[in-house]
């Protein structure tokens, strides 16, 4: 079962709806402390963000089983696409 890592705000309807298919951690103010995700995101297939974490090149190549990244909302702002 792939593992799921939301780390902003997401509705109790979609959570619960992720819940039934898949492994998810969510911690909605985990934005806060990016060491933390950086330690967290390793044992991950995905990252589910708003647009409060920075997901920058340190997350991402610590994030080696990742296979997608999904963004809450519209924009990539936060999101190192080049990297």
């Amino acid at each position: 079962m792939a593992k799921i890592l939301i780390t902003e705000f997401i509705n109790n309807e979609s959570l619960s709806k992720l819940r039934k298919v898949f492994n998810v951690h969510y911690e909605e103010n985990l934005w806060k402390n990016q060491k933390k995700i950086i330690k967290t995101i390793k044992d991950f297939d995905c990252l589910i963000v708003r647009n409060k974490t920075n997901v920058n090149k340190n997350l991402l190549s610590a994030a080696t089983k990742i296979k997608l990244v999904g963004r809450l909302g519209i924009g990539l702002d936060n999101i190192d696409t080049k990297y």
